[in-house]
């Protein structure tokens, strides 16, 4: 290969790294920056209000999603992690984003997505998972 052609393939190489970096957000990035833009609707006045309303339309008609889970994933219960839900406009639930995927983490998501909550004041509402 001549010395041209051999300059334009490291050309091109250092290109691509470069774009496949710069464009290769972390799910970790991803979670943080969803995770942020929850608290910050959690803390508007609706947030607060819509917030009660979801933590009790879990606890009252989703409580044997968690029940369920929490028996089959016994080990991993106890590992900590952080979910928010994602809700359509319609009150369904449209994505159970987890920072951690542990086998209790995994279970609520598989069950949660899907299930019908209130509605949120708009679609793609995100939540925090308290």
């Amino acid at each position: 290969m001549n010395t041209k052609g051999s300059k334009r393939v490291i050309f091109c190489s250092t290109l691509l790294i470069a774009c496949i970096a710069t464009f290769n957000t972390s799910a970790s990035d991803d979670f943080d920056r969803l995770y942020a833009q929850a608290k910050t609707e959690m803390n508007s006045e609706f947030g607060a209000f819509y917030t009660m309303q979801l933590n009790s339309e879990i606890g009252e008609n989703h409580a044997n999603v968690l029940d369920n889970c929490t028996k089959k994933h016994k080990n991993s219960e106890k590992q900590l992690f952080s979910a928010i839900f994602e809700i359509n406009s319609d009150g369904i639930i449209k994505a159970f984003h987890i920072d951690k995927k542990t086998g209790f983490a995994a279970c609520l998501k598989s069950r949660f997505v899907g299930l019908e909550v209130p509605m949120p004041p708009y679609d793609g509402y995100l939540s925090p998972f308290n």
